[in-house]
């Protein structure tokens, strides 16, 4: 699916489901990108929206936890 990216011969859909195995193989900094443009071709596409609204908010409740608030029991759940 990568090359079929880059060779631009995936539509929004397929972006869409590209995003998705990117982020189930844990690999968010390829899946952010696939899922933006994704939206950016298909704005309807709410599972895109969603898919990276859960990858943005990892990266915000590692950010808290970085900044010393670790510990805290609700971000320790929320992650």
């Amino acid at each position: 699916m990568e090359q079929l990216q880059l060779s631009g011969q995936l539509d929004g859909y397929g972006l869409f489901v590209y995003g998705v195995v990117l982020r189930r193989l844990h690999l968010p900094e390829l899946a952010i990108p696939a899922l933006c443009e994704a939206m950016r071709l298909k704005p309807a596409n709410w599972g895109a929206w969603l898919e990276l609204s859960c990858l943005e908010a990892v990266k915000i409740y590692d950010g808290l936890s970085a900044a010393s608030l670790g510990e805290s029991t609700y971000i320790m759940a929320q992650v």
